[in-house]
């Protein structure tokens, strides 16, 4: 019997699984791998199956920046404990309309005050003579914050925080939760392979297919919204030429999407290189249902 058991192998199960692990060695995290290959697969799938997402602190909230100020302290000790490396520190630009975006602005202000960050305010000549191949609204702002904003490869990530659980004493298993059903002093998950696992307390970290399984007494209050995510190849010597490109957020005057990011080229699994591109868009439509029960 485990003293503690999470389920969940992505980003937040893997960093409860490093964290908890620490406090007992006696700790598993339960969830499969990525699969080898997506078209063929309809079990869960991970949030975290991806090589770039943007880090930063300057945003509308200052709690995301006071959570950004956490998340930044503790990436290169994950690394260190792991020896596995994720974090890359290529800062970043946001750019918003000086009226329109005046909210994210006056936000960027007090944040910046807050955390001590180092960022700056361009205008068009100057983001043009440090970043020529950005072609921007030119009534905009750059809103450059510098190092150690930058971008994480979630795959790795996972990697390293399992990794550091298992330096610790933790054990992985590799498959999925279908139901969890509790007692007085223990809690037993089986999995869809048929393995009965028990432990002390368990915690759930399933984000999207929280509802998919009998893992609750009853559903909770969760929606589901797909995300639209662009993935557009590119050569190796074009990647090279963008290898020092900043991670962009735009805000753009449209009536269906709030902001468009983006991640410079990247190499991915098969080998290729792909400059990644998304947006918040504004007419998202809701998933009834994640995954198989």
């Amino acid at each position: 019997m485990f003293d503690y058991l999470v389920i969940g192998k992505g980003l937040i199960g893997s960093a409860a699984f490093r964290y908890l692990s620490a406090a007992s060695p006696n700790t598993a995290v339960l969830g499969p791998d990525e699969p080898a290959d997506p078209s063929q697969h309809d079990g869960v799938f991970g949030a975290w199956h991806d090589e770039g997402r943007l880090a930063r602190r300057l945003s509308h909230d200052s709690l995301w920046g006071k959570l950004g100020q956490r998340a930044y302290a503790t990436y290169h000790q994950i690394e260190q404990e792991s020896g596995i490396r994720f974090f890359t520190e290529s800062g970043g630009i946001t750019a918003v309309h000086p009226e329109r975006n005046r909210d994210f602005l006056d936000a960027t202000d007090v944040i910046g005050r807050l955390f001590d960050i180092d960022y700056e305010l361009l205008e068009q000549a100057q983001w043009l003579k440090q970043f020529p191949y950005l072609n921007l609204d030119p009534s905009y702002v750059a809103v450059w914050e510098k190092k150690p904003a930058g971008f994480l490869n979630p795959r790795q990530m996972v990697r390293a925080q399992v990794r550091a659980g298992q330096l610790n004493g933790g054990t992985v298993i590799r498959e999925t939760a279908v139901s969890v059903q509790e007692t007085d002093d223990h809690v037993t998950v089986t999995t869809k392979e048929g393995q009965t696992i028990q432990a002390k307390r368990v915690l759930l970290a399933t984000g999207a297919f929280s509802n998919s399984f009998d893992l609750f007494q009853r559903k909770i209050a969760l929606r589901t919204k797909p995300e639209r995510v662009t993935l557009a190849q590119v050569d190796e010597s074009e990647a090279q030429r963008l290898a020092e490109m900043p991670t962009l957020i735009y805000y753009v005057d449209s009536p269906a999407v709030g902001d468009l990011y983006m991640v410079r080229p990247l190499q991915y699994p098969d080998g290729n290189y792909y400059l990644k591109m998304g947006g918040t868009t504004l007419d998202d439509r809701l998933v009834s249902r994640c995954g198989n029960h």
